[in-house]
């Protein structure tokens, strides 16, 4: 809603930053142990991660497909911490695995846009890569987090993207500071991302890492069902069916 007012640039960066003030406060009061070592470079290395993919993400539905875009940086986001996972875990039961397989699936439904093809527009497919690629290395570069600290990784994650955002901002032409009349849209965007991330965190703490990225993935079902309930936005036939899909597949994961 509140890119929709501003660039999306100077609301992603706004809400990293209210994101990274909410870790810190939670930090503390759970008294968490500042991550060192290997810890500190993969939640710096996440930081990076994510803002090269917003970046390239929001550039390619700027310029290109969306209905190309989306599906395939969706589910490159989620299908690279699955690869990694079955390599250092070993392979989930059949159950979890017919789970993850259809979550993949309906990632790529719900993420496609009715109408939205942009014909004329290159398809997108390589800044699609790069999206997916970064979305990905974020949620596994998380996974891979030893200590049990959630919120210090997280600010120091949120941190980082959002200095490399508005890096890339200014590289664009973008301000990326936005009017205070979006603070508060920011500021909830913010909170939930936090939320979201925190989830995820202890959800790869306690169980496995591919299983934690795609349930974390299916976060565009929620988007859709705002998007009809706020905006009105209809619902399209492929989209309804990922919907369908994805909680088909929660209830495999969950079953496993």
């Amino acid at each position: 809603m509140a890119s929709r007012r501003v660039p999306a640039v100077a609301v992603v960066f706004a809400s990293q930053l209210i994101s990274a003030a909410i870790a810190l406060g939670l930090a503390l009061v759970r008294r968490e142990p500042f991550p060192a070592g290997s810890d500190l470079a993969l939640a710096a290395g996440a930081g990076v991660a994510t803002s090269l993919a917003l970046v390239a993400f929001y550039h390619g539905l700027a310029t290109a497909r969306v209905g190309v875009v989306a599906p395939v940086a969706a589910v490159l986001g989620a299908g690279i911490p699955v690869v990694a996972g079955v390599a250092f875990i070993g392979p989930p039961g059949a159950l979890q695995l017919a789970g993850m397989a259809l979550g993949l699936v309906a990632v790529g439904l719900v993420s496609r846009t009715p109408g939205a093809d942009g014909a004329g527009r290159p398809t997108g497919f390589a800044i699609a890569v790069v999206a997916g690629i970064g979305f990905g290395s974020f949620f596994l570069l998380l996974g891979l987090l030893e200590g049990e600290a959630v919120f210090f990784p997280l600010l120091i994650a949120r941190l980082v993207a959002a200095a490399t955002i508005a890096l890339a901002g200014r590289a664009g032409g973008v301000h990326p500071v936005p009017p205070r009349s979006i603070l508060p849209l920011a500021g909830l965007v913010g909170a939930l991302d936090m939320a979201g991330m925190a989830g995820y965190v202890l959800a790869t703490q306690v169980g496995r890492l591919d299983e934690a990225a795609v349930l974390s993935s299916m976060y565009p079902v929620v988007t859709i069902v705002l998007a009809a309930l706020v905006f009105h936005e209809r619902i399209g036939r492929v989209q309804a069916l990922g919907i369908v899909i994805s909680m088909t597949a929660i209830a495999l994961i969950g079953a496993g």
